[in-house]
């Protein structure tokens, strides 16, 4: 039904557009009545489409005496082609100015303009927006726009939403610029957004989400970049999100979550990135192809799955600081449907040391992000955990250090790990030297140091035998023999009164003689190398 009011405006409109321009066409009085008419209705969409002059538009907007006979739901344009640029720079406008399923033709240029709103639903531009430094006190809706052109929205004011959901920008270079905006509400780059250029939000303030939602984002080099951003809600990059390019999150400051789920993502770089949310890494498709670069991050929670994680050399966590992690199962189109993420599995110490394992050679060797792991399970109480995290760090420390120095090292971060390893190699060399000292005993190049033990030959004969000695004189036994000289400080009586035979160099078996004379000062050595290094070991325990 048609209001007296509507009708009024509309004449009133008619008439001073004929003054200001002469003759108007068809379309331009259709605009006039939309602009004047109560009815908040979206019309239906027509390939019929007529010409509309931006002149005319222009005028429309800016006119003192027809801003009177303006609708507060604004101006509004459908199905139309607008044929040349609209300029509306430095306009001041006291109504939303709305645009359903047009076309226009050259730019549409809002530089330092004031409105309560834009609306473009399901239009196309061949040369985009320029709206830097625009200021909107309601949301900016760009639904399932189409664009050759760059939408430039740099240092712009607005209040409510930039809602770019379904739109496509076939734009090479900069396709969204939004540097040093101030968005009140959420970014929507959602449900099909499309854009072969670069998404840039250096240093922009969003009060809502980022949500790039089953968006693609198809520039090979920088396809978003918000370094320095202030997001105050999530960043969801999930539910089919793809991305080909490199996304820039440098000194970022996130509120929410950073959701990347079931999403092709090729190069994410969030360093030194302050997230108040968690950091949820599940369900990466192609993870081999992906870079993930937490440098120096600090985030609540990091949530992950084995099958996300990117291949060896693709992660860099050097720096990163955690507050919690968790492990998830891998996840299913299931979840995907339900919207919900998989469940939890137990925190274990040997995933988590591969995933440290995924960064590149030099950054293995720092030792932040081992040392942060092994706190992180201490806090939880899982002290074997901790020892095992920092055990792969210390053996990894040992074998990239000097091939000289490697051994000493490897054994005192086993042993840091668990003191007892030491029995291992004293055993084993335990064992060996008995079994020495007992063939030189068994081939008599074992003697008495003492000539006193003979009951017969005082002068240490050659021909004795272990019967003919003293039965007082300590018998020889190979075990004690060597665990005294292995044991520093040991004493048993068994090393100052048996010795390898001099006289076995008088035979012409110097070769042996110097053999066991020299295994003994291996004993002695071998002692004193086990003690230092478990007396380190067991004190960089403690210190752990």
């Amino acid at each position: 039904m048609t209001l007296p009011i509507e009708i009024f405006r509309f004449d009133a409109l008619k008439k001073l557009a004929a003054e200001r321009l002469g003759e108007i066409t068809p379309a331009e009085e259709e605009v006039l009545w939309r602009s004047a008419s109560t009815e908040d209705k979206r019309p239906p969409a027509s390939d019929d489409h007529s010409d509309v002059r931006a002149a005319f538009l222009r005028w429309l907007a800016t006119d003192k005496e027809a801003e009177a006979h303006i609708d507060p739901l604004g101006i509004r344009v459908a199905n139309d082609t607008i044929t040349s640029a609209l300029n509306l720079n430095f306009c001041k406008l006291p109504f939303p100015l709305v645009f359903w399923f047009c076309t226009l033709q050259d730019q549409l240029s809002l530089f330092s303009a004031e409105l309560p709103a834009l609306y473009l639903f399901e239009c196309k531009t061949e040369k985009g927006i320029s709206a830097a430094f625009l200021t909107t006190q309601r949301t900016v809706f760009l639904q399932k726009l189409k664009t050759n052109g760059q939408l430039n929205f740099t240092g712009a004011q607005i209040g409510g939403d930039l809602h770019c959901s379904g739109a496509t920008l076939t734009v090479e270079g900069k396709a969204l610029s939004a540097d040093r905006a101030n968005i009140a509400g959420s970014v929507f780059l959602r449900e099909g957004f499309t854009s072969s250029g670069e998404i840039r939000l250096l240093g922009a303030q969003i009060g809502g989400d980022l949500d790039c939602s089953k968006a693609t984002l198809a520039a090979k080099g920088s396809a978003l970049n918000a370094d320095g951003a202030r997001i105050g809600g999530y960043v969801q990059l999930r539910r089919e999100f793809s991305c080909s390019g490199t996304m820039n999150f440098l000194g970022a400051q996130i509120g929410g979550d950073l959701i990347c789920s079931h999403a092709t993502i090729r190069n994410l770089t969030c360093e030194n990135v302050l997230l108040a949310g968690d950091l949820i890494w599940t369900a990466i498709r192609e993870p081999e192809e992906s870079y993930l670069n937490l440098f120096g991050a600090s985030i609540k929670m990091l949530r992950d799955d084995t099958p996300s994680w990117p291949a060896r050399g693709n992660l860099v966590v050097k720096g990163l600081e955690y507050k919690d992690l968790i492990h998830h199962e891998s996840a299913t189109q299931e979840h995907l449907r339900l919207r919900r993420g998989p469940p939890q599995r137990p925190l274990d110490a040997g995933e988590r040391v591969r995933w440290l394992n995924l960064q590149d050679d030099e950054d293995r060797l720092d030792p932040h992000a081992w040392m942060w792991l092994a706190k992180l399970f201490k806090e939880k109480g899982q002290d074997h955990h901790a020892r095992w995290v920092l055990l792969n760090y210390r053996l990894k420390r040992a074998t990239a250090g000097n091939w000289l120095l490697w051994l000493g090292r490897v054994a005192l971060a086993l042993l840091s790990w668990e003191p007892l390893l030491v029995l291992l190699p004293f055993l084993f060399i335990l064992c060996w030297g008995s079994q020495i000292y007992q063939r030189a005993w068994n081939e008599q190049s074992i003697r008495p140091t003492a000539s006193d033990a003979y009951t017969a030959h005082p002068a240490v004969p050659a021909s004795a035998r272990a019967d003919e000695y003293s039965r007082a004189y300590p018998a020889f036994n190979p075990w004690i023999y060597v665990l005294e000289n292995e044991l520093p400080l040991a004493k048993f009586g068994m090393d100052d009164k048996w010795a390898p035979d001099p006289n076995l160099i008088a035979k012409g078996k110097s070769g042996a003689y110097w053999s066991l004379a020299g295994f003994r000062w291996f004993l002695i050595l071998a002692g004193w190398a086990q003690g230092i290094l478990l007396t380190l070991g067991v004190n960089r325990r403690f210190r752990d």
